[in-house]
């Protein structure tokens, strides 16, 4: 018997060296075919894993099918998952498949028009990979600084396929960031069969990374590590305990139907948030609880959730757009009430000190949700109350906002992009005030892991927290699955761990750490390109019409199924309601436009101009209404002063709640019928009531300009000055507005370096950026980060820690990109440093961008 070992190994040596062979010649990229090609991301993948590739040379219906290797494709022999290449709009780009397939030899085929005349063909293969069944180690160094001894990794049963297993130091969210595999160890053999243990042995006086409270070991393959792997605490490291933990899950879209998939995946949840954490302080629910709202649903959802009620935390619901779409609100808002216990659509607690702010929709569209002006300064109010700079505060919304988290931005989702506040800009800006605020959303359902999971640019830090329902990929593709966060909160940082219910598993590639010492990038809300949207308005571009005049209706931040329509004066909008005449602002123009309704022939009398939101055409309750202008129509009308064209206002007093500084009328293009301008203070509601207009200026013929007194108190609900003409002692109907952006000035932040210049070279091609950074106190080192962004996405960075002496230094960084391209750069000087600007420790400096 002992005779024969040494052949079985043998053969099994050369079997895993063929097998490696194979893998290895496997040609990744095939020749062109008239310009079609494909390139696969890789030869070798792992069984579970998404597929990628690149094509070029794209039109019509061209499209790509995965295939068993040697495949004919016909209409008999159907591929095992497709996809249109026209889905990207470009003759070049890529496509990923997150079909499941069985391990084996398969081939990527490119095809003509949506035929089978084949373009190209490329082998790949699909492997499967086990994890190291478990991981162990002893601590022989009396340090607790340090270790020493044996780690020992037991094998699967089944080793195929792993050529080594990867340790690495870890903690609580993952692999250690910066920190490089400790060790590759190979697997050893034991008479005819391989070892039961791998063993790596730390050497004495082993030193413990910074953070370090695990190790983690993966199996290696030709493929890649497996997703899953096995850790153990490091021997003599104190565990800290949360000062709290909690739970985020969004869109289940329960059915009325028990055995459906969305309802056994959120029991599944709940189980699994039960058994991994006994002890969580709350469980965040982030809208979509059903799938259209009805009592039926609701009664389901009840069911499902008194099942666990004894085990489960006190546990919170937002509405999604799912539970109000196109409904009576009343009704909707009674059964919401009813069956989660919540008093209120938007509503705060406090759970252990911390701070939980749950803001919802206050009508029922289709997609998007709308936050009132009192919402809104309620929020603004609740994210100062016991607000501290290195404490965060936990807002729970549905839908997120506009290029932010992942689904919701409209760079990389032409047609398909799920961001939906119609108060983008207006939440922003709050949320730019209190920027150690940390949101969570859902209503994309995309799946963790995905680009933008976690976003922290600008504004505050945010989180897509997928759904338990159904995913969606990076891809723009529907998939099975259902995920959610477990949220650990300590006093120097949060852990945002993602978990896969449904295989019972944490997700890899969705573990975050918050540190709360890192500063959110401040963004001039006058150069923010992505405050686009914000709460919609209409007005008349006059107030009184002849019969067969048109009546021209001008709206902004309109989206999607927006559309306007002309009914008698103080129609209410319910099924019955019929418009006299109507159009999409999608077949005019958005966000901002002005439509025109010609022939008309009204009879005299008043009207209104109704903008109804995400309805198409639907006037099923006045809860869609998003705003209303009422007009006149007369035989003669007699001459109604024009408005002006525009106000601007610049607040130079610098105390909060009090404003000063130039108001700048652009008169009307028509003075004729105009004595006056009359400046009002106002909000998205109108003039303020109770109060005299604030000045009248006589008109010059030209710009005018009247000057606001420093220490101007700002009156109680004023958010925008507003100017009308007038003349004859009467007032135009439309106005011009503006906000009142309170500078409110805040003694700038006294930070150890300045950044004394920076400029980007005009005489290359590629972008090179040049910046001189000078200490201003004893601290000499520091991190200097360059950024290269093309609009809100990452392109590369370059960074250099350095000794910066009292005189200062220059550096530079050159990014091999053609500068014309619309790139700029952002500088940070800050402490530390990491990849993916996810901890960049303490700010040194105030952040530079350059264009």
């Amino acid at each position: 018997m002992l005779k024969s070992a040494p052949r079985y190994l043998s053969l099994m040596f050369c079997a895993v060296i063929a097998c490696m062979a194979i893998f290895q010649t496997i040609p990744v990229h095939v020749a062109e075919a008239a310009n079609q090609t494909i390139t696969m991301d890789k030869a070798v993948y792992l069984e579970g894993e998404s597929i990628s590739l690149s094509y070029t040379g794209a039109s019509k219906k061209d499209w790509i099918g995965l295939y068993p290797k040697g495949a004919m494709p016909q209409g008999s022999s159907p591929s095992l998952t497709w996809s249109y290449t026209d889905v990207t709009g470009h003759s070049d780009g890529k496509m990923t498949f997150t079909k499941a397939l069985p391990p084996g030899e398969y081939e990527a085929i490119y095809m003509e028009d949506g035929g089978y005349n084949v373009f190209s063909r490329v082998p790949l293969s699909i492997i499967s990979l086990k994890s190291p069944e478990r991981l162990s180690f002893v601590d022989t160094d009396s340090d607790s600084n340090q270790v020493a001894g044996d780690v020992k990794i037991k094998n699967p049963i089944d080793v195929s396929n792993i050529l080594n297993y990867n340790l690495y130091w870890g903690n609580d969210v993952g692999k250690l960031s910066a920190h490089p595999v400790i060790a590759n160890i190979p697997l050893t053999v034991a008479g005819a069969t391989y070892a039961e243990y791998e063993t790596y042995t730390f050497a004495p006086d082993t030193p413990i990374p910074n953070g370090a409270t695990k190790l983690f070991a993966y199996s290696h393959s030709l493929a890649g590590e497996s997703a899953a792997g096995v850790e153990v605490a490091i021997p003599g490291i104190p565990v800290k305990k949360p000062l709290v933990s909690f739970e985020v899950i969004t869109d289940m879209h329960i059915t009325n139907n028990k055995s459906h998939v969305h309802n056994k995946n959120i029991e599944d949840a709940l189980q699994d948030i039960i058994a991994l954490n006994p002890d969580s302080s709350g469980l965040m629910m982030v809208g979509d609880n059903t799938e259209n709202g009805t009592e039926a649903e609701y009664k389901e959802l009840e069911r499902i959730f008194n099942l666990y009620k004894k085990d489960l935390p006190e546990t919170y619901f937002v509405q999604g757009n799912h539970d109000v779409r196109w409904s009576d609100w009343g009704k909707t808002s009674e059964l919401f009430a009813k069956y989660t216990n919540m008093k209120s659509n938007y509503f705060d607690v406090w759970i252990d000190g911390y701070h939980f702010i749950f803001i919802g929709t206050e009508k029922g569209l289709k997609d998007y949700s709308y936050l009132s002006e009192t919402q809104l300064k309620w929020l603004d109010e609740k994210l100062s109350e016991n607000a501290s700079p290195d404490k965060p505060k936990f807002i729970f919304h549905h839908q997120p906002l506009k290029n932010t988290v992942a689904g919701a931005n409209e760079g990389t989702l032409k047609t398909n992009y799920w961001y939906g506040v119609r108060q983008d800009t207006e939440l922003k800006k709050i949320l730019t005030k209190h920027p150690q605020s940390i949101l969570f959303s859902g209503h994309t359902h995309w799946e963790l892991g995905a680009k933008d999971t976690m976003y922290n640019a600008k504004y505050a830090t945010m989180f897509n927290a997928a759904a338990t329902s159904y995913l969606y990929t990076d891809e723009n593709k529907s998939k099975d699955g259902s995920q959610g966060y477990f949220v650990e909160v300590y006093d120097d940082k949060v852990l945002v761990k993602g978990r896969d219910f449904r295989n019972d598993k944490w997700i890899p590639n969705a573990q975050f750490e918050v540190s709360l010492s890192t500063q959110i990038p401040f963004v001039d809300p006058a150069n923010d390109p992505d405050l686009t949207l914000s709460n919609p308005t209409i007005k008349l571009v006059k107030g009184t019409y002849t019969p067969a005049e048109s009546v021209q209706v001008a709206y902004t931040s309109s989206v999607r199924e927006d559309w306007i329509g002309i009914f008698p004066e103080g129609t209410v909008l319910n099924k019955s309601a019929k418009p006299i005449a109507k159009q999409k602002t999608n077949t005019i123009q958005q966000p901002n436009g002005t439509a025109t309704f010609a022939g008309l022939n009204l009879a005299p009398g008043k009207y209104d101009a109704v903008l109804v939101g995400e309805s198409e055409y639907r006037t099923d309750n006045d809860n869609l209404e998003l705003g209303r202008v009422t007009f006149e129509i007369a035989e003669q009308v007699v001459d109604q002063p024009e408005a002006p064209q525009a106000i601007a206002f610049t607040d130079t007093d610098t105390a909060a709640g009090k404003i000063g500084g130039d108001v700048k009328i652009t008169p009307a293009a028509n003075e004729n019928n105009i004595e006056k301008y009359v400046l009002y203070w106002g909000n998205d509601s109108g003039k303020l009531a109770g109060l005299a207009p604030i000045t009248s200026v006589v008109k010059t013929g030209g710009s005018m300009t009247y000057a606001i007194a420093a220490g101007t108190s700002i009156p109680a609900g004023a958010t925008k000055l507003f100017a009308f003409s007038e003349g004859k002692g009467k007032e135009s109907v439309n106005y011009a507005e503006v906000d009142i952006s309170d500078t409110g000035v805040v003694p700038p932040i006294e930070r150890p370096f300045v950044v004394t210049s920076a400029a980007l070279s005009t005489n290359s091609a590629m972008v090179d950026a040049t910046i001189s950074v000078k200490p201003t106190g004893k601290l000499d080192k520091a991190v200097v980060v360059f950024q290269l962004m093309k609009g809100n996405t990452p392109i590369s960075i370059a960074a250099y820690e350095a000794k910066v002496p009292a005189e200062g230094s220059t550096f530079n960084a050159k990014f091999n990109v053609n500068r014309k391209d619309g790139y700029q750069v952002r500088v940070f000087v800050v402490s530390d440093f990491n990849a993916d600007l996810t901890n960049i420790g303490t700010l040194l400096a105030e952040p530079v961008t350059l264009n």
